[in-house]
């Protein structure tokens, strides 16, 4: 059974918080792909190295070569 009260406010924060987590993490993904891309056209690096060295997504650092966003 369910004890504590429903607080709106705190629900709201909570949301708030959790979205800007969520910003920070694609912001800091979306970087980490653009560096691999980077890596890739400065360096000739292989995708699979770049993406390792990066951190960044395989997936997301082909599609990007694939529709040809690069940096």
């Amino acid at each position: 059974m369910l004890t504590d009260e429903y607080d709106y406010n705190l629900d709201m924060q909570v949301k708030a918080e959790e979205a800007f987590d969520k910003g920070v993490q694609q912001g800091a993904q979306q970087q980490a792909v653009e560096n691999a891309l980077m890596l890739i056209k400065d360096y000739n690096a292989s995708p699979e190295v770049a993406a390792q060295k990066t951190k960044a997504p395989l997936e997301l650092v082909l599609e990007r070569l694939k529709h040809g966003n690069q940096v």
